[in-house]
């Protein structure tokens, strides 16, 4: 069993030093490789007790165990965060006294330990002095002093990932300190049971590998670079160990070679990996940066749908007002107007209505994004809801000289399940589209049908109008989207209505899409409802 020695050490001393040559100037890589190297000297030691069982020897491994928890603890501060350079003077020296103090204890003969009386398979047969409880009480007060500082690193870090890696470090020292504290403090003081001492510093390997865990699942020290410089470096020093072993000039030039090659090799490997792991870093940097800049694009899209409902409250009430008063006014209610009086009022009224109907539609949209558009559904009759639009659009489109034709397939009745304000906003939109783009003297042509096949109904508006491309035509549903050329014939649209439309027929369980055989040549808008029986 003694062979657990020497490997821990190996081990521990092979992971720090490929941690220290990958980032030498990283304080949290340096400090670790001293801590490891702490260990290292602490398990060679030992080692050299299990051949040389003298009483200056075993004093030797006492003092230099000493450093072990120093070094742990001055890397636990870069875990956290905590730059040494930082402390003040006199936390220095009240961190370094005691060790040095203790070290020096170690050497005093029969102050630590006393005598050797022979050696066991993990420990020995010996006597300990009066500082002994001191030494003891040091590990304890380190480790405690270690924990605490990762007490408060996890409570004061929302990061998951890192409070999982603090877990695992915790979790390691946690492991060490009680297998040290029991097999080499509390048995030997309490029990005098001496039997596995030389493993104080070998425990350290539940740190190590909990926290090379910590490497490998998160990130620590970048994992990938790691374990192929680790792996190139372990492959490297057996070639060494076999052409020093071996007895042949023939075997040695052999392994020479292999030795050459394997570290060119080795060495391009490490670039590539190194190379590899740059760019995922940099595409993992972009994709976080883009998520960041995309929650922030959210949180402004809510500012904003936030500030265009408030506006819109703001602005409904007086412009609701202008408009009736204006109606009053052309309706005779305050007196009768001249006529160059009703031409101006009648350009109020006529804005305004504009105005309201503009600001409706924002509102709508506030309402649509932040999902609070109510609806009402009841049973609804298509015809009636139709014959009505068009003879409320019928004076508007007389000043144009467009004519309507209104077409069904004989059924009585076309019932949907719909709110009737919402599906004549939607139709009240699409034939007031229908009159502004299409040319003078021409038609507009409305069509219900119903399929009882897969219940559905269907309505369609054609006009007499610009037509659209298959461009437009992909485009035209988004917010603030116009066909081409459209600000020729009527610069006042703001590309919302369809938009609203197509969210309002998606909330019924509808269709809406458009079709138009290109420029020039008119289109027609199709919507489908769900019918009832």
């Amino acid at each position: 069993m003694f062979w657990i020695i020497p490997l821990a050490g190996i081990l521990n001393l092979l992971l720090g030093t490929v941690i220290l040559l990958r980032n030498p100037k990283n304080p949290l890589h340096y400090y670790f490789f001293v801590f490891v190297t702490s260990t290292f000297v602490s398990i060679g030691i030992d080692f050299v007790f299990r051949f040389f069982p003298t009483l200056f020897v075993l004093q030797s491994a006492y003092a230099f165990a000493v450093l072990i928890p120093l070094t742990l603890f001055l890397w636990i501060l870069q875990f956290c965060n905590i730059s040494f350079s930082r402390i003040s003077t006199w936390k220095k020296i009240l961190l370094f006294f005691p060790t040095i103090c203790l070290f020096v204890l170690c050497y005093m003969d029969g102050l630590v330990v006393k005598k050797v009386f022979s050696l066991t398979i993990l420990g020995y047969r010996g006597e300990l002095g009066p500082f002994f409880i001191f030494y003891s009480l040091y590990y304890v007060i380190y480790i405690g002093i270690a924990f605490f500082f990762l007490f408060n690193e996890y409570k004061n870090n929302n990061d998951s990932t890192r409070k999982i890696q603090i877990g695992f470090v915790t979790t390691g020292i946690l492991l060490y300190s009680i297998s040290a504290t029991t097999l080499c403090l509390i048995f030997p003081n309490y029990f005098g049971i001496f039997d596995f001492t030389l493993l104080d510093a070998p425990s350290l390997f539940f740190f190590i590998v909990l926290t090379f865990y910590a490497i490998l699942k998160l990130h620590l020290f970048n994992v990938k670079i790691i374990a192929t410089e680790l792996l190139v470096f372990i492959l490297l020093l057996f070639l060494f160990i076999q052409i020093a072993a071996s007895s042949g000039l023939q075997e040695r030039l052999l392994g020479s070679v292999l030795l050459i090659l394997t570290t060119i090799v080795g060495i391009f490997l490490i670039k590539s990996v190194i190379k590899e792991v740059a760019q995922r870093e940099k595409i993992e940097k972009i994709a976080k940066d883009l998520e960041l800049a995309n929650d922030h694009l959210r949180e402004l899209d809510k500012q904003k749908s936030d500030f265009v409902s408030i506006a819109s409250h703001q602005l409904r009430t007086p412009l609701t007002a202008i408009t009736g008063y204006s109606s009053m006014l052309l309706e005779g209610s305050y007196g009768k107007l001249t006529k160059k009086s009703i031409v101006i009022v009648d350009r109020i009224y006529e804005s305004s209505r504009r105005l309201v109907g503009t600001v409706e539609d924002f509102l709508n949209i506030s309402h649509i994004e932040q999902g609070k558009m109510s609806y009402v559904f009841t049973t609804v009759e298509m015809q009636g809801i139709l014959r009505g639009l068009i003879e409320e659009f019928t004076p508007q489109a007389r000043t144009k000289k467009i004519e309507f034709h209104f077409v069904d397939d004989g059924y009585d009745t076309y019932n949907v399940t719909a709110d009737t304000n919402k599906i004549r906003q939607v139709f009240s939109n699409l034939i007031d589209n229908a009159i502004k783009y299409s040319r003078e003297d021409s038609e507009i042509h409305i069509s219900l049908t119903k399929d009882f096949g897969t219940q559905k109904t269907r309505i369609s508006v054609r006009d007499a109008g610009i037509g659209l491309s298959q461009e437009t035509i992909s485009n035209l549903f988004q917010k603030f989207s116009r066909a081409k050329d459209v600000r020729k014939i009527y610069t006042e649209g703001s590309g919302i209505g369809l938009y609203i439309a197509q969210e309002m027929i998606k909330a019924h369980h509808g269709r809406i899409w458009v079709e138009s055989e290109g420029e020039g040549k008119g289109a027609t808008f199709f919507v489908e409802l769900m019918s009832e029986e």
